[in-house]
């Protein structure tokens, strides 16, 4: 569902706005109060809010298809509450546990409940924050949306950028935790609940659960059994036999493995500018599967309408094309009900995101598949190696900035508003907890604009999991690749397009095959000619190349010309002198997107019309 926001505390009529958040394919919903104004937008026709007995309201946007028992397992939703919506779920549960009903909740999701006999507004988020809550608190009400981007254009807020927390945006390509780049404006830390007292506007925050890495001895088959048994329980509590079911589909290992897993036909999905290797293999695994395939062809001007037709949904995260399927939305809303994604699966199971020790030898710098452990706070930021910001007007340091935000408690580290028990948890989980730490988040919350979207590797009993492996499985264990092997001996005789890597390889095999590949890739060039100097035969284009062979980099840099000169933190020069070092070679592309995301956001362009009144 593409979202809920609005507005409590005292009288009003006008809750954010929606139009940033609502398509011709969803549906919306207003509710208003004496004390509060509230909006859903979804992609179905399931009326919101649903009210219990008592006279409370839920609203929710998400993801939810089962909760914890007593006994501690999870109950699916369509065995406990078959006929229910999500909303008519949470009431019946909420009617029977109250507000601890939220900590049970299996998924994903933002929820919003008016509870009528105590006379508060709680909005609560899942483990993750997958799903968040903005918010921005002005004493007597709270103004908040599931959308920076609509909270920022309503007249309350009189939005201007926090210029600190943008750099981080620029250094880092997210905002660490609960801050954002604008002033006042601030996001529900991961697994709590806010809460909000109507008669004397007092607000308080709960933490309803935290993540503690505690690895388990256990031979690696038992975590590639529980991780292929827990993924095959999410999938079958997730789709009705009605549903038509969608599957964003790579030539990597996880969206190979929920295709192998699913017990139902699905339509898989890939998308890329031409037939290359990751084609091939995708669609022999849709072959193999025996399901329908569609190639969804990306053509020159993809990144531009990306640009263009995403910007209001894009929350300081990631890079805008990484908006992957944002192009092709009336397709992928059209034509299944749900749709699947495999992201994650790298996060929680193949320790992509972990520090990983490295060598210097006469060919360069290797990377080694061991963890590298961090002791101290500097050596957790040193890691952090952010991007050059040299064309930017803002003179304090990343590093430094960040540093401020990391404050020793008495049993525990906070850092930008997310607490970790210890300065180990912080390094194992920091990336996903919040989910909005991760720079690579706007994949996963475009798709959630675009249809009922299900993400099988967030589930809590995923995460536990997650939470339980050892260091040496996480970095070597291939734990993907033998839940394929497990799964379907022909889905892991083909080989990762990128590396060559077969899934059925041995962790030695496949660390020599991928080193020796960027070798000669380094020494000797590629292999092989393109039909176009930005092709590949991964599933995303070359995006350097792309620059330098189009001109729409340069022409919206010119379109934002006054922007540019106007957002005191920009130095313009320094812009185009990036630009043009670009064109002559250097690899500025990374750079060069974040400028044209903020540019073209819709909060940009309210920040300096604020400023002219």
């Amino acid at each position: 569902m593409p979202g809920i926001c609005g507005i409590v505390g005292k009288k009003q009529t006008q809750s954010p706005s929606t139009d940033v958040i609502s398509f011709d394919n969803t549906h919306e919903e207003s509710y208003s109060g004496d004390l509060f104004s509230i909006s859903s937008i979804t992609h179905n026709r399931n009326s919101q809010p649903v009210e219990s007995d008592d006279g409370s309201l839920i609203w929710i946007w998400g993801d939810i298809y089962s909760h914890k028992s007593d006994s501690g397992e999870y109950i699916p939703k369509r065995k406990s509450h078959p006929d229910t919506t999500q909303a008519e779920y949470c009431v019946k549960l909420f009617e029977e546990l109250g507000l601890s009903f939220i900590e049970r909740l299996n998924n994903e999701f933002a929820i919003v409940i008016y509870d009528n006999e105590e006379g508060m507004v709680h909005l609560a988020v899942d483990r993750l924050g997958s799903r968040p809550f903005y918010m921005y608190e002005n004493g007597d009400s709270v103004l908040f949306s599931t959308s920076l981007q609509s909270l920022s254009l309503h007249p309350m807020l009189n939005c201007d950028f926090d210029t600190k927390n943008l750099q981080s945006y620029f250094g880092l390509k997210y905002v660490p935790g609960t801050n954002t780049p604008i002033q006042n404006v601030k996001q529900i830390p991961p697994a709590t609940m806010y809460s909000f007292d109507l008669s004397e506007h007092d607000s308080t925050f709960q933490s309803y659960w935290e993540p503690n890495y505690n690895p388990v001895h256990k031979p690696k088959s038992y975590f590639v059994n529980k991780m292929t048994e827990y993924l095959s329980k999410a999938l079958d509590e997730r789709f009705s036999d009605k549903d038509d079911i969608g599957l964003m589909l790579s030539g990597g290992s996880d969206s190979r493995l929920l295709a192998g897993l699913s017990n139902k036909p699905i339509k898989c999905y890939f998308l890329n500018e031409w037939k290359n290797s990751e084609y091939q293999i995708a669609s022999k695994v849709a072959a193999i599967t025996g399901n329908e395939f569609e190639f969804l062809q990306r053509s020159e001007d993809y990144h531009l309408n990306v640009l263009e037709k995403n910007a209001p949904l894009h929350d300081f995260v990631s890079e805008f094309h990484q908006a992957h399927a944002g192009g092709f939305r009336d397709v992928l809303s059209d034509e299944v009900d749900v749709l699947l994604h495999g992201m994650y699966g790298d996060t929680f199971f193949k320790g992509y995101f972990l520090q990983q020790k490295s060598v210097t030898t006469p060919i360069g710098q290797l990377v080694l598949p061991f963890f590298d452990d961090v002791d101290t706070i500097s050596q957790y930021l040193e890691a952090i190696d952010p991007l050059e910001t040299s064309y930017l007007n803002i003179e304090a340091d990343l590093l430094d900035v960040l540093q401020t935000q990391i404050v020793s408690k008495e049993g525990s580290l906070e850092y930008a508003g997310v607490e970790y028990g210890d300065l180990r948890t912080l390094v194992f989980a920091d990336n996903w907890y919040p989910l909005t730490n991760q720079p690579d988040y706007l994949f996963h919350s475009n798709l959630t604009q675009l249809n009922n979207i299900h993400t099988p590797f967030i589930d809590n009993r995923l995460i536990d999991l997650h939470l339980s492996i050892p260091l040496k499985y996480q970095m070597r264990g291939r734990l993907v690749s033998e839940g394929v092997v497990n799964t379907s001996a022909r889905l892991a005789e083909l080989a990762h397009p990128d590396t060559g890597v077969r899934l059925d390889d041995s962790f030695t095999v496949s660390y020599l095959k991928k080193n020796a590949k960027a070798l000669r890739e380094k020494y000797c060039g590629q292999n092989r000619t393109y039909p176009k100097p930005y092709y590949t035969d991964s599933a995303w284009c070359d995006a350097r190349e792309l620059i330098r062979e189009t001109s729409f980099v340069e022409d919206k840099l010119k379109e934002h010309g006054d922007e540019l000169e106007e957002l005191e933190f920009f130095d313009k020069s320094a812009v185009y002198e990036l630009y043009d070092a670009h064109l002559k070679g250097e690899d500025n592309h990374r750079e060069l997107y974040r400028i044209l995301s903020i540019l073209e956001m819709p909060v940009t362009s309210c920040t300096l019309n604020n400023r002219e009144k």
